[in-house]
């Protein structure tokens, strides 16, 4: 498992990533979207500690078909930045990141 010190400097690297988002949503483009296979998912919660704007958190209420806590995209007040870091550190590939097309 990594360190606290790493899972810091992963995040500000995918933050630093932020600078691209912001100029995606400035062209008036929508904003990504991560997508959750929640019957995929183990309930690990690399995800969610890897995310740099918290957009994901481990679902309080329900368990997928295997029994175990899921991840789940929480769109809000905070914006997914498209870094995929999420996409990369999920042991189960049950994460993906979209980028819709404009309309």
């Amino acid at each position: 498992m990594k360190s606290e010190t790493e899972l810091e400097k992963n995040r500000a690297a995918a933050a630093e990533n932020s600078a691209q988002a912001g100029a995606r949503r400035a062209a008036n483009r929508p904003a990504p979207v991560v997508c959750v296979v929640k019957d995929r998912c183990k309930g690990c919660g690399l995800c969610v500690a890897f995310c740099p704007v918290q957009v994901l958190r481990m679902s309080g209420a329900g368990l997928n078909i295997k029994g175990y806590p899921y991840a789940e995209y929480v769109p809000g007040e905070k914006v997914c930045i498209g870094c995929g870091q999420c996409a990369l550190v999920c042991p189960d590939v049950a994460i993906r990141v979209e980028f819709p097309e404009e309309e």
